[in-house]
């Protein structure tokens, strides 16, 4: 049981000490273009949409109050 504990700690045989915790990744570009474009598909659409309901709330609350409670417009 100890053997496997200690195991895990050890670094791997074929790394040199200076390569330890460090990968080297390959990023395809056309990959990479075509996942940030669906993510942007997805994404902006939501993000209008919080913009938007933000520029209307912060319409109203301009609106209720600079109006007297006489003058209140219900929407």
């Amino acid at each position: 049981m100890d053997e496997k504990a200690n195991s895990h700690q050890q670094p791997s045989e074929t790394a040199s000490d200076g390569d330890v915790g460090h990968v080297l990744l390959s990023i395809d570009k056309d990959a990479e273009r075509s996942y940030v474009r669906k993510l942007d598909f997805y994404l902006l659409p939501f993000l209008s949409l919080c913009y938007f309901f933000s520029a209307v709330d912060r319409v109203r609350i301009t609106i209720t109050l600079t109006l007297s409670d006489a003058q209140y417009i219900v929407i």
